[in-house]
This record gives structure tokens, C-alpha cells and sequence, in this order.
């Protein structure tokens, strides 16, 4: 390893050891201790290589495993069908719009529901259904903002009626909360497994997402959609139009408060992301920004981009020249 002049420490320790003339008598001491600070440093060195060393094996053992458990979830699970919805009340003759579904009962424990949904999920994703089933699974999981999974249903599918499934319940928790996101997963379960001996740990219902891949790598400030005039809120309209109140979410307040007032050479970018770092909405608003009271509006806008904000989520948004 590296120059075998210097294989070990004993090599350098003969190296660098005084020749004893008159000349590094007095040097002596110092080339002593220099010699042991080196020792150690090469027998330090050698430890973190053997543990280096044996972190690599570990990580190519466990990337093995997960291999493995690729392989052996596929055979387990065909998904058919998977995707986000946000749950509305029902409406006469069961109307929905885009991104929306309907329950007939949001207790997750009651042993039989009614689901709708709408062929269109939130992220604007066509679904036919065409290949759902009678005795697939679908696993009906709430997401909450906190990034932990809520409340959820795992249910076998017993009739399908176009976009509506008939369902009775083998696992769940909790109520369904009404104007929340839900991940719907339609999948088919292998002959070889018996439902019966699915136990707590299949369905994603104690589920969390690591901060570190979700809240530390979303761009900008969060803020809720709403009404801008809320502590922590901010609003956008279908023609680009956006404001903001002067505190985030976190309770970070930023103002430009004194004059003179200025504007940019180019219109301002804004962008606004979910918390899965999905580009949810962006728009050019004018050359500068108006402050009203409690507010930061950037007028005179042109959307260029709108996957639909729901009220109540919170979004991460960049204003550029701003945040």
C-alpha cells in the first residue's frame, strides 16, 4: 500500500531516526517524538482502513439482501394500479372532480366501504382500472404533513363497478379525514401467500419519511395554501398572480420595509413545490413586489405551470432575488 519504502512503521521509525553525529545531538528529542506521532498515525491509519474495509463488505451484503427482497416482493405483489387522491365528501349522483375520491364509510374499521375514485389522480396520471379484479387488494393509506403515514385500510376488492370498488376490510386503523390526500394501491397478492398471514408490518401504515430526503431537500420557504392575509400562508391564482404573508410556516419573517423602493431587470421566478419535491406550480411575476400590510404580493404574473395547490398542504416555494 503506497510507497513500499514505507510499508510500516518501523520503516520510518529507521528513516527518520537520528544518524547520531555531533550535528543532530541536539535534535534528538524532537526526532523522537516525531517518530512516535508518526507510528501512531500509521497504526491509526491502519484501523480506519480495516474498518472502511469491513463497512464495504457490509454494504455489499446488505445491498444483496435488498436485492433478494426486490425479487422476493415481486413475486409476492403485482401492483396494478397505484396512486394520490384527495378525499371529498360524496356528492349527488357521486360527481367528482379531477384528483378527487369518495368513501362511503371513513371508518377504517367498519368491515365493508364503497370507494370512487376519479380516473385522474392529483398528479394529473390517467388510470383505466381495466386490470383491477375481484380478490386484488388495495391498501388505502392517508399521508399526513407531518410525513408520518395516518390512518389507513387494506381491503380486498369484491365488485367492481367501472370507477367504483366494492371492498371489505382485512386490516385498518383510524378515520378517514375528509379534504386529506390518500395512497391508493391496487395490487394482486401470489397464490402462495395466504391474506390471513399478512401480518402488521405489510401495510405502509407506521411508515415515515426520513427528514433528511424529505423536509432538508425541498428548495425555499414553506408556506400553506390559503389566504396570504394567515400567519404562515400564501395564495396563487390561474393567471400567475401570488402573494405571500410576511411569515412562513416556520415563523421566519422576511420584509423589505425601507426605501427606495426597485425593481428587477427581469420578472421574477417563482416556483412552488410539494413535499415529495413534486413541481406543483410556477409562474413569472412582474419586476417587483408590493408589501400591504402583512403581505408580499408579486403582481402582473404569467403562469407557466399549475398541477393544482391543494388548500390546507404545505408547499415549499422560491422567489428568486427573494428566497
Amino acid at each position: 500500500m503506497g510507497d513500499p519504502k514505507f510499508d510500516d512503521a518501523e520503516d520510518i521509525e529507521v528513516l527518520i531516526e537520528p544518524d547520531g553525529t555531533e550535528e543532530m545531538t541536539g535534535h534528538a528529542e524532537q526526532h523522537s517524538a516525531l517518530t512516535r506521532i508518526q507510528k501512531d498515525n500509521v497504526v491509526k491509519f491502519a484501523e480506519v482502513t480495516d474498518s472502511v474495509e469491513s463497512l464495504l463488505e457490509k454494504m455489499e451484503h446488505n445491498e444483496d439482501l435488498i436485492n433478494a427482497l426486490e425479487h422476493e416482493l415481486e413475486a409476492i405483489a403485482d401492483t396494478k394500479e397505484s396512486g394520490e387522491w384527495e378525499l371529498v365528501a360524496p356528492l349527488e349522483f357521486d360527481v367528482r372532480g379531477s384528483g378527487q375520491m369518495t368513501l362511503s364509510n371513513y371508518d377504517f374499521t367498519a368491515s365493508n366501504n364503497i370507494m370512487t375514485l376519479h380516473d385522474t389522480d392529483k398528479n394529473g396520471l390517467s388510470h383505466g382500472f381495466s386490470g383491477v379484479e375481484q380478490g386484488d387488494l388495495v391498501e388505502v393509506v392517508e399521508e399526513h404533513i407531518s410525513r408520518s403515514t395516518g390512518d389507513y385500510g387494506l381491503y380486498e376488492v369484491k365488485e367492481v363497478n367501472g370507477m367504483s370498488f366494492t371492498l371489505e376490510l382485512q386490516q385498518g386503523r383510524g378515520t378517514a379525514g375528509e379534504n386529506k390526500n390518500f395512497f391508493i394501491k391496487f395490487f394482486h397478492l401470489s397464490d402462495d401467500v395466504n391474506i390471513a398471514e399478512l401480518d402488521s408490518r405489510y401495510a405502509m401504515k407506521e411508515h415515515t419519511h426520513p427528514p433528511g430526503l424529505i423536509i432538508k431537500q425541498q428548495p425555499g420557504r414553506p408556506f400553506i395554501y390559503g389566504s396570504a392575509e394567515t400567519y404562515g400562508q400564501f395564495n396563487a391564482d390561474d393567471s400567475g398572480n401570488i402573494s405571500f404573508n410576511l411569515e412562513d410556516h416556520d415563523g421566519i419573517v422576511r420584509v423589505m420595509n425601507t426605501y427606495p423602493d426597485f425593481t428587477w431587470s427581469t420578472p421574477c421566478k417563482i416556483t412552488v413545490w410539494n413535499e415529495y419535491g413534486q413541481l406543483k406550480y410556477a409562474c413569472e411575476a412582474g419586476q417587483s413586489s408590493d408589501y400591504k400590510d402583512d403581505r408580499i404580493l408579486f403582481k402582473d404574473g404569467k403562469k407557466l405551470f399549475n398541477k393544482g395547490l391543494t388548500a390546507g398542504a404545505t408547499y415549499y416555494t422560491t422567489v428568486e432575488g427573494y428566497w
